[in-house]
């Protein structure tokens, strides 16, 4: 299969990561019981000064995961970005095909060790196409 094609695939997938991640998880009331939602309240309830800020954890937790959603957001347009340059410029993609599967591999091994199924296989699907666009660029460099 060739490049443009692995790479806006792995983009769509990437968008519907995001938008996934956003809507399907962090926009989402506690819904597994009485213990979550006290973790949660706990979690809004204590504040803290850091660097002059007032903060709870709560803040931490849901500030972190909306930079995840925007950095996917950001991965889906660049991906879509280079299966367009790998048309004309395969040699110069190459590299950036190469960070970005790093990344990727980064990102199963983080869901591997820390979240669960549905993001380890998203992940791990997008990096395998990312992985074979590398290698497909090869070919056309």
């Amino acid at each position: 299969m060739k490049s443009p094609i692995l790479l806006r695939t792995a983009s769509i997938l990437t968008l519907i990561h995001a938008l996934l991640h956003q809507f399907g998880g962090m926009s989402q009331p506690p819904s597994h019981g009485q213990a979550e939602v006290e973790l949660r309240s706990a979690m809004q309830s204590f504040h803290m000064d850091v660097m002059g800020s007032i903060r709870s954890y709560w803040d931490f937790y849901f500030g972190f995961g909306v930079f995840l959603t925007v950095t996917l957001l950001v991965l889906a347009v660049l991906l879509w970005q280079l299966a367009t340059l790998t048309k004309s410029e395969p040699a110069k993609a190459r590299p950036l095909i190469a960070s970005l599967f790093v990344g990727f591999i980064a990102y199963v091994v983080v869901s591997w060790r820390y979240m669960f199924i549905a993001p380890l296989v998203t992940e791990a699907i997008i990096a395998l196409l990312i992985g074979l666009a590398y290698i497909s660029t090869q070919r056309n460099a």
